[in-house]
């Protein structure tokens, strides 16, 4: 015996397509399925990614240690100033990459200039034997502007026109340097003359 009337098949549709009135052929649309796109119809912004690298910087260069029988916290960044001659260098150019991540991910010209304002202070202050490593330690200007940056990374505007991350590590590695030999040959200067006589 043939069966005309075969029972049909469900099956899960992703796309119909439906006539559409005024216009001469069909137009697709979408029941299920993801579109990639948000309730009001347009693409969702895209987030801007943590920047671990700087992260990890700034708790390697202002909190990595404790100093024994205190709750103070210390990094590289004030055991390098006790280089004489570079080691505040070495630490600002590392500093640098924090600022420099920040003008790449897109942070206003005015809390990059705040930020390296904080970077060239530590850098000048810090190049000074004992009392720089104290403020550096107080100071803590790698997290701060990591706490800048991060704050930046969690409601962060429309991207605009890309950033490249060098020329402002750069520049400012190669000012923080100026900064330390300046300071370095002046405290060196100022020790001469007062005790070398």
């Amino acid at each position: 015996m043939n069966n005309s009337n075969p029972k049909p098949d469900f099956i899960e549709v992703d796309e119909v397509i439906m006539p559409d009135r005024g216009a001469s052929g069909p137009t697709r649309s979408r029941i299920r399925g993801d579109s990639g796109f948000g309730k009001s119809g347009q693409s969702s912004p895209g987030e801007i990614p943590r920047s671990p690298i700087a992260k990890l910087l700034s708790y390697l260069l202002d909190e990595a240690l404790v100093i024994p029988g205190t709750n103070i916290r210390i990094g590289l960044d004030p055991i390098l100033g006790l280089i004489p001659g570079g080691g505040e260098a070495i630490a600002s150019v590392a500093g640098a990459f924090i600022v420099g991540e920040a003008y790449r991910k897109g942070v206003s010209l005015k809390t990059v200039g705040k930020m390296a304002g904080n970077l060239l202070m530590n850098a000048g202050i810090g190049a000074v034997p004992i009392i720089g490593d104290a403020f550096s330690i107080f100071f803590r200007s790698n997290k701060r502007n990591y706490e800048m940056l991060d704050s930046f990374l969690k409601n962060p505007p429309p991207m605009g026109k890309p950033r490249r991350l060098w020329p402002v590590v750069l520049g400012l590695g190669l000012f923080a340097l100026t900064i330390n030999v300046v300071v370095w040959l002046t405290v060196y200067f100022v020790f001469s003359t007062l005790f070398l006589r």
